[in-house]
């Protein structure tokens, strides 16, 4: 049986509409999409065979009224099988017409050399053996090998053959006994009629083309140029012919005497005209006769004498061969249409063979879908570890000043610039010795009041004087010659803020946990990892290496201004394993249950399962590559029902029956006893047996 991605010819199939063991239509494909009849019960054995198919292939296929192009024919594998366009239309033609040829071949099942004779029947329905339009001709007549028939009318008996007008006879020398018979005497009541037997008014009608009988074609009857035209008939010939004759007065009755002319009708008549009145008894036996006369009833008032009925040889012969085709009739309808007494069915189911791949992912949990496999998680962690480090993160700041205002009112100046008195930068200490110092330089107007911008020195926290720190009467002297110009009253009405100390501390960083922790966990980690790797199990895998990592704590975060920290760690090592039963088991639900997806719940796996794994890059990813043979499953059930299908029915319906259940590959029937050949009607004595398939 062809697969489906089997080759045949230079064509792939791609569909099989219809297969049985002798005829098979199959959709491929090459550069385009063709259908195929592939006839794999014939197989084509000599080289004279193949030159013959190959040599007389049709062209056409002609089918209901339907003409179907042939594009290619061709042997494969030794068998016949021919190319068609493809169409719907032309598919359905097709089915039907090797249906026809697979019922025509199948006639040669249990023959001697059925194969050279499914070849001939093929050939004699495929090859066109004849141009269209020719007729066997008709073998002429060969008038020097058969000898000459008497013609007579339906109410005479014809006589036997004369003689042989072309072929002479060998001349006997030995004396030979007169056996002539007597002649005979005619009655008195004859003597009233005239003497003469044959007249020429009698035999006008017989020549001429009003008779009833068709007068034979010159080239069947016309004798051959070498031959003479006339012969002498012996006397004693005509004499015993005579008692043959039916007495039938003035009747003439004969085949139209053929002639090469009207002429020499003309003088075959006249010729008869002057022996009209010549007794016949005694003038008969010297009458010439005529060349193209085969024969002539000759008519006398006698009765004639019956001779017992002989059965020649080939009428005995037809009637024993009518007897024996009776006989072999009867016997092949009753073998056709008697149940035998039992019968045993060989059916060999459909076999299919998949080969699919899945990728297969061991997670820790359970997840939707198929293609996951739940692995077993190894956990452990060391006991806990510390250490402390000191801190290296350090803090440098300057100490900053105090700033404020102070207020410089009831000015009173005693001596005035024509360009404007203005106050220097200048400074003034409280009653704790530190000095404020102004910042800006102003101009001063007598009777006014001005804001100055201060900051007190030194830098520090004890910079940042209360309010009305520095409060009295104060003198104003020229910033150049220091000489007094005036007087007012100082004071600070908010206190001055911003100052701070100098500062240099150490706080954590990152840097010094991490140092802590990288220390201890190379110090743990290790024995971690032995003891995970002696808890895998036997047959167990990793799906990947195993994951190492700490667990820390330390007593200040980072930023926190100390001199040291303390750091307290664990190492937590873990690993995924799988087993190769695992992927498997997972592999072969997924082949099961996409492969009766396909094929049907029907089918199952024979045998074994080929099942491979390679490794992805991706991890904790498996390829899973499963081959098995599928074929179709059969229960007690199902094959109750078979059984029901063909119970009483004939072997060659029973068959045809089986043959279009599509789960059957191949299936044959015999039966035993009885007196035919039909399945018995009860299921009791129907046996059926599975093939057995084999897996891989």
């Amino acid at each position: 049986m062809t697969l489906i991605g089997e080759l045949v010819g230079t064509y792939r199939v791609l569909a099989v509409p219809y297969q049985d063991s002798f005829c098979e239509l199959l959709k491929a494909e090459r550069t385009a999409t063709v259908l195929l009849i592939f006839l794999p019960g014939v197989k084509i054995e000599t080289q004279e065979e193949k030159n013959g198919f190959l040599n007389q292939a049709v062209s056409i296929i002609q089918h209901n009224g339907i003409t179907i192009s042939v594009l290619k024919a061709g042997i494969s594998s030794g068998h016949p099988y021919f190319a068609t366009t493809y169409t719907d239309e032309v598919q359905q033609v097709l089915l039907d017409y090797i249906k026809m040829i697979s019922q025509a071949l199948r006639v040669t099942q249990g023959q001697q050399g059925n194969n050279h004779a499914r070849f001939q029947i093929l050939m004699s329905i495929l090859i066109q053996t004849t141009k269209h339009g020719a007729r066997p001709v008709r073998p002429a007549f060969n008038a020097q090998t058969r000898p000459m028939q008497a013609i007579f009318d339906t109410r005479t008996k014809p006589v036997q053959a004369i003689a042989d007008p072309y072929t002479r006879p060998k001349q006997d020398t030995r004396p030979k006994p007169d056996t002539r018979p007597k002649p005979v005497s005619v009655p008195n009541d004859l003597n009233s009629r005239p003497k003469s037997v044959i007249s020429a008014s009698r035999l006008q009608p017989i020549i001429s083309s009003s008779s009833p009988r068709a007068e034979p074609s010159s080239a069947q009857l016309e004798p051959s140029s070498a031959q003479p035209e006339t012969f002498s008939a012996q006397p004693e010939t005509f004499s015993a012919q005579l008692e043959t004759f039916s007495a039938q007065p003035e009747t003439f009755s004969a085949q139209a005497i053929p002639s090469r002319s009207q002429n020499q009708r003309i003088q075959q008549v006249s010729l008869l005209s002057r022996i009209q009145r010549v007794p016949l008894l005694s003038h008969i036996q010297r009458v010439p006769l005529l060349s193209h006369i085969q024969s002539i009833p000759l008519l006398v008032g006698i009765r004639p004498l019956r001779k017992p009925l002989k059965i020649k040889w080939w009428q005995l012969g037809i009637i024993v061969a009518l007897l024996l085709a009776i006989l072999v009739a009867s016997r092949t309808a009753l073998y056709t249409f008697v149940p035998a007494a039992s019968a045993t069915v060989t059916v060999t189911p459909v076999q299919k063979k998949l080969d699919e791949s899945y990728p297969l992912s061991v997670v820790t949990d359970a997840q939707n879908g198929l293609m996951f496999v739940v692995g077993r998680t190894i956990v452990f962690t060391s006991p806990q570890r510390t250490q402390t480090v000191n801190a290296t993160g350090k803090v440098v700041r300057p100490a900053t000043q105090a700033r404020g205002i102070i207020t410089l009112a009831q000015i009173h100046l005693t001596t005035i610039n024509p360009s404007g008195n203005f106050l220097a930068i200048s400074s003034i200490t409280d009653a704790q010795g530190r000095n404020i110092v102004t910042d800006e330089k102003v101009k001063l107007i007598d009777g006014g009041t001005v804001t100055i911008k201060a900051h007190v020195e030194p830098a520090g926290a004890a910079g940042n004087i209360p309010p009305n720190d520095i409060n009295g009467p104060i003198r104003i002297v020229d910033d150049k010659t220091e000489a007094p110009i005036g007087t007012g009253y100082i004071f600070n009405a908010q206190s001055f803020k911003g100052g701070t100390d100098a500062l240099n501390d150490t706080y954590v960083q990152q840097a010094d946990i991490n140092n802590a922790t990288r220390t201890l966990s190379n110090q743990l980690t290790p024995g971690v990892k032995d003891r995970v790797q002696k808890d895998i199990g036997k047959g167990e895998k990793p799906a990947q290496d195993i994951q190492c990592s700490p667990n820390t704590f330390a007593n200040h975060k980072v930023g926190d201004k100390v001199a040291n920290v303390a750091v307290q760690i664990s190492v937590t090592c873990k690993v995924l394993v799988y087993t190769d039963k695992m992927l498997h088991d997972q592999a072969v639900k997924i082949y099961q249950s996409q492969g009766n997806k396909r094929l049907g719940n029907d089918y199952g796996v024979i045998g074994n399962m080929l099942i491979s794994k390679s490794a992805t890059t991706r991890r904790n990813m498996f390829i899973m590559r499963v081959q098995g043979i599928w074929s179709y499953q059969y229960t007690p059930d199902r094959l109750e029902e078979i059984k029901r299908l063909i119970a009483g029915k004939k072997s060659r319906d029973a068959l045809q029956i089986l043959h279009e259940r599509k789960e059957i590959q191949n299936v044959t029937l015999m039966t035993t006893g009885g007196l035919g050949n039909t399945v018995p009607t009860s299921s009791n004595d129907i046996k059926i047996v599975i093939s057995k398939v084999t897996g891989l």
